[in-house]
């Protein structure tokens, strides 16, 4: 079962609160033989978090070792403050991976924003004679931006990407001139 930061965090909050009790009532911890799994858990799920969420991974990573490591050496009070950190930290993930699909596709789009834009201008350079319109560039590049974008783009994104760096007289409404004889 691939780990989420639902099934981590309620493992160790029902393994924590277990713990809690039995230090009320005044007797020894007994940590469970399955927590070096629940930090083996918590460092495979920091491994999947994005890059521009590295710092929040190598906080996981560094209690899951640092818990892993008391639990070795015995020290319950120590694993069970990792525990804590690693239970707590977990729902702050989950959002932040939820959102990591949507960034994703905001790059993807920015990057067949920028290619379209650049392909538009180097169309609008070579027109010399200045008859180009918006509309045609865009009929021209439609499919590019759909297949570059990963999917079925409006044609009025694409005018509308296309209209930023289109010089003033391909806005210009109307007919494009008709060629003289």
């Amino acid at each position: 079962m691939k780990p989420t930061p639902e099934n981590i965090r309620d493992a160790l909050n029902e393994t924590y609160l277990a713990s809690e009790l039995a230090k009320l009532r005044g007797q020894r911890i007994q940590l469970p033989n399955d927590i070096p799994g629940y930090f083996d858990q918590a460092e495979e799920l920091a491994s999947s978090l994005p890059d521009e969420m590295s710092e929040h991974a190598k906080g996981l990573k560094l209690h899951a070792d640092m818990g892993r490591e008391a639990y070795r050496s015995g020290d319950e009070e120590q694993v069970r403050k990792h525990f804590w950190f690693i239970a707590s930290n977990l729902p702050h993930l989950s959002e932040l991976r939820r959102e990591k699909p949507l960034a994703e596709k905001a790059r993807t789009l920015q990057s067949a924003k920028t290619s379209i834009q650049a392909h538009a201008l180097e169309l609008f350079r070579n027109d010399t004679e200045e008859e180009l319109k918006t509309g045609y560039v865009v009929k021209l590049l439609h499919d590019m931006a759909n297949s570059q974008s990963g999917r079925s783009l409006n044609v009025t994104t694409v005018r509308n990407w296309v209209s930023e760096v289109a010089p003033d007289y391909a806005k210009k409404g109307g007919r494009p001139r008709k060629p003289q004889e």
